[in-house]
């Protein structure tokens, strides 16, 4: 196995372990979404329907009915965890396989910088740049690259590059 492969490894192991992460976080907001859902679902039945008319209980009432902001709050994050497991499955994805094409080695690039591997995402963009030179994204991302390397001069070229092709487009 070459340094390149095992760096390769790596990434997609973490990328893997962060998506293991969020899948428990995921679990973990419906279950809190579900707990309060069925609180105020009492309540709210007991209010509504039993006609507990007691000062207690509608206090009560009132506090279970609090928690909806809470309930809308967890569901929301756990919508953006769900969408950021489908960006590392991305990752995955692209650290998984050879690219063909330009944007394939641009996205193994990202992913590869994601996770501060820098000299192999600078390859990768290299690659990407020799098959698409009219890339502007390319030339930022592997500046900003260059910059985390301490390689300022050809990080200012690159970004100069990047400036002149969208001055052209």
């Amino acid at each position: 196995m070459n340094d390149n492969t095992l760096i390769l490894e790596e990434a997609k192991r973490q990328a893997e372990e962060d998506v293991k992460k969020l899948r428990s976080e995921i679990m973990r907001y419906t279950l809190l979404v579900t707990g309060f859902g069925i609180v105020v679902g009492i309540t709210l039945f007991c209010v509504l329907f039993l006609d507990f008319g007691g000062f207690p209980f509608r206090i009560t009432a009132f506090s279970a009915s609090l928690a909806v902001p809470f309930v809308i709050h967890i569901v929301l994050r756990s919508l953006y965890a769900a969408k950021v497991l489908d960006i590392f499955r991305g990752i995955i994805e692209s650290l998984e396989k050879e690219p063909q094409t330009a944007s394939g080695y641009a996205a193994r690039a990202e992913a590869l910088y994601a996770y501060k591997f820098y000299k192999p995402s600078v390859e990768d963009l290299n690659q990407a740049i020799d098959l698409d030179p009219s890339t502007v994204e390319y030339y930022r991302l592997r500046s900003d690259i260059y910059e985390k390397l301490g390689n300022l001069d050809q990080a200012g070229t690159d970004r100069r590059k990047a400036q002149e092709l969208a001055d052209k487009s």
